[in-house]
């Protein structure tokens, strides 16, 4: 892996978030990235976030009853679907709900250690990946676009660097096949996909060793930190 030399001048940033499709290797480079700033006397930690579900639980529970949130069995693996495009009532409900189950997650997992001085945030997932759930659950295909789909992001105002991590569909179903499963899994690796350079993020395959995705993530920090004054 190539070195950080980071020294004793400042991070480049705040938070660093992996995202991407389910076994695309985030978690596994998360830990491998959070173990390189360590050992370097970078003070980092990790955050994982995703189903931030507080205001949106009642409605999830709702939608449940009515058959719009529901589980399918493929292969003898259980996956969920949110079926929401059906309702437009419902997908604006559960826009709004996600949005501020967002801000309440962004202020406790993100505000708090910033402001506490914990340490780099390697965060494995974010409002990103949010916003593309949402986006995918209710069929409003350009709320990424929209006031309300901006401030999804807004809701992480401190210094960020956004890393897609992309590999190979095939390569995900060899390591995990209940994510190839899901009948939605094209449709969300799609948004990924046309909403990258929208939404800030810079790509990283991870079809080679997994050194190769974690030396990118680093020589693209090593520019921002040549820039950080």
């Amino acid at each position: 892996m190539k070195e950080l030399f980071l020294g004793k001048q400042a991070f480049p940033c705040k938070i660093i978030f992996l995202t991407g499709v389910d076994g695309s290797g985030k978690t596994f480079l998360a830990n491998k990235l959070l173990t390189a700033l360590n050992a370097h006397q970078v003070p980092a930690i990790h955050v994982w976030s995703r189903f931030n579900n507080y205001l949106s639980k009642p409605l999830l529970a709702f939608t449940r009853l009515i058959g719009l949130n529901y589980y399918e069995t493929h292969g003898g693996t259980r996956i969920g679907y949110h079926d929401f495009e059906s309702s437009r009532v419902i997908s604006g409900l559960f826009v709004i709900c996600q949005f501020v189950d967002v801000w309440i997650a962004s202020i406790f997992k993100f505000w708090m250690p910033v402001m506490l001085r914990k340490g780099v945030i390697v965060a494995d997932r974010g409002p990103h990946d949010t916003l593309i759930d949402v986006t995918l659950d209710t069929g409003f295909h350009n709320l990424p676009r929209t006031a309300i789909g901006r401030l999804f992001l807004k809701s992480i105002p401190f210094r960020k660097k956004v890393f897609l991590i992309v590999r190979d569909p095939d390569k995900i179903e060899a390591c995990r096949s209940d994510v190839r499963l899901d009948k939605k899994f094209e449709k969300r690796m799609g948004l990924f996909f046309e909403f990258a350079d929208e939404l800030g993020f810079l790509r990283v395959s991870n079809d080679g060793a997994p050194e190769q995705a974690l030396d990118a993530i680093v020589e693209d920090l090593q520019v921002e930190r040549k820039k950080t004054p």
